[in-house]
């Protein structure tokens, strides 16, 4: 790194474009007889992506994530009166006033951050409260992590925009907008058994949509098509 000048973007091209930092989670039975722990790095670590990462892979895939580099913090959706009991009558953070329109949708990194009140769609999937330094976080599995990727308004919202994009594509065939959509989220191609199971999906949403009347069926179906596929644990952990 000294013969680098400290460039601390260079190391971490250096890093991700490494045989060791891209090797693939599987292995075969010859690694795991040589390198049972994986102390040696013979194959690549699994685990979920970070808060600020899964907020915005989701809002980068649906095309909503503002990448206006510096500016002010950026408040996104939270519960109402979350701020409420741990703010000072006087303060200017008594009450949370959630940011519009492209503020709402900048990076994770310059979310405004109450640290006795962090984020509570950051805080679940173990964002540092930032009162002391972490040199490595926790990663827990918890059903609560669940229900924010499934109904939380950022998450929805992009799932909703994706629904979007895939309808203006490839009008009237369903299988190739599912193609689509699945490598755009996913980052492949779809086989032969989850083409079919989500084609199953869109058709049995759509006729449950259809019941409840709802103003757009199609577009429903396809938001809970995009929510789904935005829930897998391939499209959650690296």
């Amino acid at each position: 790194e000294f013969a680098s000048d400290w460039d601390v973007k260079r190391l971490v091209k250096s890093i991700v474009l490494s045989r060791a930092y891209r090797r693939d989670a599987t292995f075969s039975p010859a690694s795991r007889k040589a390198d049972p722990t994986n102390r040696l790095l013979a194959r690549g670590p699994r685990n979920r992506l970070d808060a600020e990462q899964l907020r915005d892979q989701a809002l980068a895939l649906a095309d909503l994530l503002n990448l206006t580099a510096g500016g002010p913090s950026s408040k996104p959706p939270q519960p109402s009166g979350i701020w409420e009991s741990v703010g000072h009558s006087q303060s200017n953070t008594v009450t949370f006033v959630p940011d519009q329109g492209d503020a709402a949708v900048r990076r994770s990194v310059y979310t405004f951050w109450k640290r006795t009140s962090p984020p509570p769609s950051l805080a679940v999937f173990d964002a540092p409260t930032r009162e002391t330094c972490v040199t490595r976080r926790e990663r827990t599995n918890t059903p609560a992590q669940a229900l924010v990727t499934m109904n939380d308004p950022q998450f929805y919202r992009a799932a909703e925009e994706l629904a979007k994009l895939t309808l203006a594509r490839e009008a009237d065939d369903d299988n190739k907008r599912m193609a689509w959509l699945f490598e755009r989220v996913v980052g492949r191609v779809m086989t032969p058994r989850e083409s079919e199971e989500l084609g199953r999906l869109l058709r049995d949403l759509r006729e449950h949509f259809a019941t409840l009347k709802v103003e757009s069926v199609d577009k429903s179906a396809w938001t809970l098509v995009a929510n789904t596929l935005l829930n897998l644990d391939e499209v959650l952990c690296k």
